[in-house]
């Protein structure tokens, strides 16, 4: 059992000696008071005794204190320890020297005593002064031989690899059973609002048993990646060759997977007509998931089927021949001749149809009758 120095200890202490001594407990701690109340001189000296018995076995360190005042004139205090055990009295100095008025000592002290021992402390006071003063107080508190101990609580949603995706709340919690938390620094509560790639919190303690430090380092990240398009100028003809990439980038964490850098890479002729959608995906390594699409319309003209039908035809005056008939039509259109128009077109499909197997494939002379009933 530890050295018994609260009120509901086992022990009981007694304190006797000339004057008024008594035990007092004071937040878990004993003052072993004395006052002689003479008004002459102790040229012998006076002593007063602070004992107890032990329920049970005392092994245990301390800290004591003795200040007070023992007049003037040759003043002078001695404190010892003692144990009883089987009649036979162990006695340990703790100090011997002068007590003039406002004298303090201090020290720590083992205490060893088995069950059934009677053990305690014993003041000497002596002056050689006619004033009436000789008090003090004997103060015992237990020895704080280790630093508070720090616990930090971190509260907010965790992601991949140690990285938080939402506002992260830190927190200490600062303890020392033995003795009290004398100082604290940043040791307060906050929360982290931002995204960092690391920013550190130390919180540092001390009691009697020394001092303690503890750091975290957090690292948020609340931010998806970013994904940016390159190559989409929002509309392409027939003609055209579509080339759309993306790259994705993440400031924080970094980028952990992307679909990016290939979209969608192929002549226009070989997608529909009208509006196409591709969307793009990356994680970064907090595990945010970011996400964005990007949109283009394929549209035919004359000049561009005109365009078409030189990449596909084999033969230039066969080009040349549908091309004539695509700007004679879209002279008509540009007339309001639509009668006109359609009999162009249909002339082309015809000369279309003709060179099929010849100077265009198959799959060929069917785009283009295809794209041509488009105009």
């Amino acid at each position: 059992m530890g050295f018994p120095l609260t009120a509901n200890a086992a022990d009981t202490w007694t304190a006797s000696g000339p004057g008024t001594a008594t035990v007092a407990e004071n937040g878990g701690s004993l003052s072993f008071s004395y006052n002689a109340g003479h008004t002459s001189a102790e040229y012998g000296g006076l002593t007063w005794t602070f004992e107890a018995t032990a329920a049970a076995p005392v092994d245990t360190t301390y800290d004591w204190k003795i200040s007070g005042c023992h007049s003037w004139f040759m003043a002078s205090v001695e404190v010892r320890e003692f144990v009883t055990h089987n009649g036979v009295t162990t006695w340990t100095p703790m100090v011997s020297g002068g007590a003039a008025c406002g004298f303090s000592y201090s020290g720590t002290l083992d205490v060893h005593a088995a069950a059934g021992d009677t053990y305690g402390f014993t003041v000497f006071g002596r002056n050689f002064d006619y004033s009436q003063v000789m008090v003090g107080t004997l103060a015992l508190t237990p020895h704080d031989s280790t630093p508070p101990v720090i616990t930090p609580t971190i509260t907010g949603t965790m992601g991949s690899n140690g990285w938080y995706t939402s506002d992260v709340g830190v927190s200490w919690n600062v303890t020392d059973p033995e003795s009290a938390i004398t100082a604290e620094s940043g040791c307060s509560s906050t929360t982290v609002t931002a995204d960092t790639t690391g920013q550190v919190f130390t919180c540092t303690a001390t009691s009697a048993g020394g001092t303690s430090t503890r750091s975290v380092t957090i690292m948020r990240d609340a931010t998806p990646p970013a994904i940016a398009f390159s190559g989409n100028p929002g509309s392409f003809t027939v003609a055209d060759t579509v080339n759309i990439t993306c790259n994705a980038t993440d400031s924080t964490s970094g980028v952990a997977s992307t679909s990016c850098p290939g979209v969608v890479s192929q002549p226009a002729w070989q997608l529909a007509l009208g509006t196409h959608s591709y969307t793009a995906n990356a994680a970064d390594m907090a595990g945010n998931a970011g996400t964005a699409t990007t949109s283009f319309t394929v549209t035919v003209g004359y000049d561009s089927l005109c365009a078409l039908t030189g990449t596909f035809s084999t033969n230039p005056d066969v080009t040349q021949g549908l091309c004539d008939k695509l700007a004679a039509a879209k002279s008509s259109a540009i007339r309001g001749q639509s009668k006109a128009k359609d009999n162009v077109i249909h002339a082309f499909g015809n000369q279309v149809d003709a060179q099929t197997g010849k100077a265009l494939t198959s799959s060929q002379a069917a785009l283009l009758k295809s794209l041509s009933g488009s105009l």
